[in-house]
Order: structure tokens, then C-alpha cells, then sequence
């Protein structure tokens, strides 16, 4: 049984263009159902401000949060960070928080 941490906000479309590909994760999960491989969906819990904030300069993640990054940031991340980025952008590591307990 393969076990797969996937959430349904981890795909979204690019909303301009750049280097990240939004609908990777989906692509994955559409290749994994239809290879008819066994296997058991967890979805993650957001990942809790304070420990982003361990991590991450609390002043980014305020503005990543609030959705208040600064033109010249999102130019040098490669996309503009909107409600479902920063949705997604707490979603992701609470994924990989999860990936790693199940391991």
C-alpha cells in the first residue's frame, strides 16, 4: 500500500508566467490513480504560524500570510503570492510534517 500526502490546495493555476509548474502535484496524483496503484491519501493540517516562523524570518511570513509581499519579492520568488499561495505555502510544510510522522 503506497501512502501519499496530497491536499486538494496544492494545486492551483499559475497566475502568470514563471518557473514553477502550479499543477505538478495534480499531475502526479491524476498519474498515480491511473496507474490503479493501492493507495491511502493523507491530507495535512496547515503548518502552525509559530513554527514557520522558527524557520522563516517572521517578518516574510507576516507578509506571506497577510498577502502583503513586496512587488520585488514576488519578482524574485516567481510568482505573485495571493490567498491560495499563502494557503499553500502553510499546507506544504504541514505535508512534509506529515510525510515525515508516517515515515
Amino acid at each position: 500500500m503506497l501512502h501519499v500526502v496530497h491536499h486538494p490546495d496544492y494545486v492551483f493555476p499559475a497566475t502568470a508566467p514563471g518557473p514553477w509548474l502550479y499543477d505538478k502535484y495534480g499531475l502526479v496524483m491524476l498519474a498515480l490513480a491511473e496507474s490503479g496503484v493501492a493507495m491511502t491519501v493523507h491530507s495535512p493540517d496547515i503548518m502552525p504560524r509559530p513554527w514557520l516562523e522558527a524557520v522563516h524570518d517572521p517578518a516574510y511570513v507576516a507578509e506571506v500570510l497577510t498577502q502583503s509581499v513586496p512587488a520585488h519579492k514576488e519578482r524574485r520568488i516567481g510568482f505573485p503570492v495571493t490567498d491560495r499561495g499563502a494557503r499553500r505555502a502553510q499546507l506544504t510544510p504541514g505535508g512534509t510534517w506529515l510525510a515525515a510522522r508516517l515515515a
